[in-house]
């Protein structure tokens, strides 16, 4: 079990600064995406990610179980041939290894956790 030591301050994280930031470097990127780091932890690593309008993190593999969470705008999360639209607050997990794309038409941005494998 994880215990925080009494004095140890807790870690907060601003996710709408971050959006903002993070969604900014999205639409100017040549690349259409962008992410920021947010925690990382022996067992997992959470990343923000933001993609502009027509961005896409095309198909690819992760090389643990995955959690993608939407929070801002829309997102397309697709694998095995089947997709599906999130709205924020959809949160969609997958195990290791599983091919899988996302896209977003008009902008989005979601939080990614990557556990080990």
């Amino acid at each position: 079990m994880n215990t925080i030591p009494e004095r140890a301050p807790l870690p907060v994280h601003r996710l709408d600064e971050l959006i903002d930031r993070t969604a900014q470097a999205a639409a100017s990127a040549a690349a259409g995406r962008a992410s920021t780091p947010v925690a990382r932890t022996a067992g997992m690593r959470i990343l923000l990610v933001s993609l502009g309008a027509g961005g896409e993190l095309a198909e690819h593999t992760a090389p643990g179980p995955i959690s993608v969470q939407a929070l801002r705008g829309d997102l397309r999360f697709s694998t095995g041939g089947h997709a599906t639209e999130l709205a924020p607050g959809d949160l969609i997990t997958l195990d290791a290894q599983i091919p899988h794309a996302v896209q977003s038409r008009a902008g989005g941005s979601f939080l990614l956790t990557i556990c080990a494998a």
